[in-house]
């Protein structure tokens, strides 16, 4: 099947190894497209053996945050852009650029007249939203919460006056192995004394940890069980 020259927004499961988690669709575009870029490329190789794709006929262009090879990257696909191939953007996990990289690559697409086609997959965010049963039809996702500690001080307050003020169930995510420090550092900050805090892990499971309750009700201890699992923060009242 040939593919039209594209940029394709591929999913990747949230659950290492899942690949029942993957539509039709993704996985016969994972089985088609030869060109890859991709945010950790040792889990794109594991996931496209899995899917018996031989890695000979495939190429696998790794994404760095280093500016030189960005700008190096992006000569790449332009170069195969003009010869009217098509390209496959993948993030560690879930969607990529969502509180991953690829946008830079996403908008040099557009400025190109190339075709930007996202493949419907699973997302952390809007699992832990739907299943945060907080008042949604607004909410803000932030991203990765700041590393600064008075900066992170700051964020805290200011998602609480979101709200308390507006009533918008605010997102965040944090290092996984620094889920249990986040959550200690809630549960003390006096902004958020008088709202709840939802975490959500191992989304995209039949088995997924999501406790929601006010944050004068968690406990420290209870962080050892969100350590160095991929989880959404979700404060709302």
């Amino acid at each position: 099947m040939r593919l039209k020259t594209a940029l394709y927004l591929l999913p990747m499961p949230i659950i290492p190894h899942e690949v029942s988690l993957l539509s039709e669709q993704a996985i016969t575009l994972f089985r088609t497209l030869h060109y890859f870029i991709a945010e950790n490329p040792n889990k794109l190789s594991y996931l496209l053996r899995t899917l018996e794709v031989s890695l000979k006929r495939v190429v696998i262009f790794s994404w760095e945050e280093d500016f030189n090879r960005q700008v190096e990257l992006q000569r790449e696909v332009l170069q195969l852009w003009r010869k009217e191939e098509a390209i496959g953007l993948v993030a560690e996990a879930g969607l990529p650029a969502v509180a991953d990289p690829g946008s830079e690559l996403i908008t040099l697409a557009h400025e190109q007249g190339i075709s930007v086609v996202p493949v419907a997959g699973a997302s952390a965010i809007p699992l832990a939203l739907c299943a945060s049963g907080f008042h949604n039809n607004r909410f803000q996702f932030w991203g990765y919460v700041p590393m600064e500690q008075q900066k992170r001080f700051k964020f805290f307050k200011k998602i609480a006056h979101y709200v308390l003020k507006e009533g918008v169930p605010q997102l965040f995510i944090e290092t996984p192995y620094r889920n249990h420090l986040l959550l200690q550092q809630l549960i003390k900050h006096p902004s958020l004394k008088n709202l709840e805090l939802c975490i959500a892990a191992n989304l995209g499971s039949l088995n997924p940890l999501i406790i929601r309750k006010p944050v004068v009700e968690w406990d420290e201890g209870m962080g050892v069980r969100f350590k160095g699992v991929p989880a959404v923060f979700i404060v709302g009242k």
